[in-house]
């Protein structure tokens, strides 16, 4: 389970994110919304993007040790058998 906080803008073709993690850290996300046939071109598209823009993107390495990083220091474990009425409510960083 996780909380994130996210402000969604349209540049052409290309859907930005920019993500809090509460009391943690702060990331972006880029998508085209395009095909499998033209995918690696969207890639190409988003990196050079980001590129001119100053943005830094993850490799596959860095993304997967940010989330091992997320899981051990702001994610938790939802467990169903612990759900009642307002458990969500109650969690700390939940807005109203």
């Amino acid at each position: 389970m996780c909380v994130r906080n996210s402000l969604v803008y349209d540049l052409t073709d290309i859907e930005f994110a920019l993500v809090e993690v509460p009391e943690h850290s702060y990331y972006f996300e880029a998508e085209i919304v395009t095909s499998s046939e033209k995918a690696h071109t969207a890639e190409v598209e988003l990196l050079k993007t980001c590129k001119d823009m100053g943005l830094k993107t993850f490799t596959d390495e860095t993304f997967f040790a940010y989330i091992e990083t997320l899981n051990e220091e702001s994610n938790s474990i939802f467990e169903y058998k612990d759900y009642q009425p307002g458990y969500f409510r109650d969690k700390k960083y939940l807005k109203p």
